[in-house]
């Protein structure tokens, strides 16, 4: 359980405004307490004398580096000692770097290409089990780095993720069956249906790291089978008004990240605040809504596995993988014990050569 406490001395009512100036004074309960503001936007914190647990760093500085093609040179040149997240792109010239450690670490974090389910081509079943059977997701997983392929909403660690689901592997012929079934048919090349070609857009985060990779790869094997994908890049602003918003969008390319308890009624529920696919299963809402309200961790694991069953065999999204994350730091960092959820729980038991 967390508790957030608040000095009542530093206010003159029990009106908290946004704009108060303890904002710039955090108050934490840690090893270490802030120290300062740096000129570089940097925030340096010191050890926090007689705290419990007395941490074998004197300080820290806290950089934010807002270029991540950076991050990694700044990290092998030692300007700084650590790296909360490589990005993949940079993890063989780490590697090869006598003077960085890498710590692989589990993140309940996966990836997918999410319908809009109100689209027409959306709408019919067999186009979007069409769809998942025309993408090779080795061949999209390769540019970008390792990790694991998944079939449905939760990651393959998890106790809620059902392994007796297999991940659908490319198949043309079925694929071309279940299109035809739908009502196209292949002309010039494409998949046309009363006169009009298969032609979807697919919409991701400017700031998704590789996601240009993937939605380069994602169209050349789309249409090699047919399928003329267009693409479309937003900035976060823009992604909350047309995709959380306007619900604007064919196929989305995104992220989902959890904590430990793995909630994925916002995403799937039919009344969940981010079910902007707009997916609607009876039965998954039944499911969903069990799982939230028993307190028997067996029941919630057969539950939630069931869920994934009924939600992978509708096809709202085509799951794809669930990244390998490195952490990052210098060789003169010692005793280092990286956590999935809490990066920074054990850094007290960190120390410098």
């Amino acid at each position: 359980l967390q508790f957030k406490i608040i000095p009542a001395h530093m206010f003159r009512d029990s009106a908290v405004s946004r704009t108060h100036t303890f904002r710039n004074h955090p108050v934490g309960t840690g090893p270490m307490m802030f120290d300062h503001y740096n000129t570089d936007n940097s925030i340096s914190l010191r050890k926090f004398p007689g705290h419990y647990r007395s941490t074998r760093l004197d300080n820290v500085v806290m950089r934010e580096v807002s270029d991540k093609n950076y991050q990694a040179k700044l990290l092998a040149y030692g300007s700084i000692d650590a790296l909360v997240r490589v990005m993949p792109r940079d993890l063989s010239v780490l590697q090869a770097n006598r003077n960085v450690e890498l710590y692989p670490y589990q993140t309940n974090s996966w990836w997918y290409l999410g319908y809009n389910m109100q689209r027409d081509f959306a709408k019919d079943p067999n186009v979007r089990a069409a769809l998942e059977l025309m993408v090779d997701r080795h061949a999209l997983l390769k540019p970008i780095g390792t990790g694991e392929l998944l079939s449905g909403p939760f990651v393959r660690s998890s106790p809620y993720y059902n392994h007796n689901v297999s991940t659908s592997r490319p198949n043309h012929s079925l694929a071309t069956n279940l299109m035809k079934e739908a009502g196209y048919t292949m002309v010039s090349n494409k998949w046309t249906k009363d006169g009009e070609p298969l032609t979807v857009t697919v919409t991701t985060q400017r700031d998704l790291d590789a996601a240009l990779e993937v939605i380069v790869n994602l169209q050349t094997q789309l249409f090699n089978q047919g399928v003329t994908v267009k693409t479309a890049f937003y900035d976060k602003a823009e992604w909350r008004a047309k995709v959380w918003g306007q619900n604007d969008f064919d196929i989305i390319l995104s992220m989902w990240s959890f904590d430990r308890n793995e909630d994925i009624y916002e995403q799937f529920h039919s009344g969940g605040s981010r079910n902007f696919g707009n997916y609607h299963n009876p039965k998954v809402d039944s499911l969903l809504e069990m799982a939230t309200s028993t307190r028997d961790p067996q029941e919630k694991r057969g539950i939630l596995q069931e869920a994934h069953t009924t939600i992978a065999a509708d096809d709202p999204m085509i799951f794809l993988w669930t990244l390998d994350s490195y952490s990052a730091l210098s060789t003169k960092v010692h005793n280092v014990v990286i956590h999935p959820f809490y990066f920074f729980t054990w850094a007290d038991a960190w120390y410098l050569e």
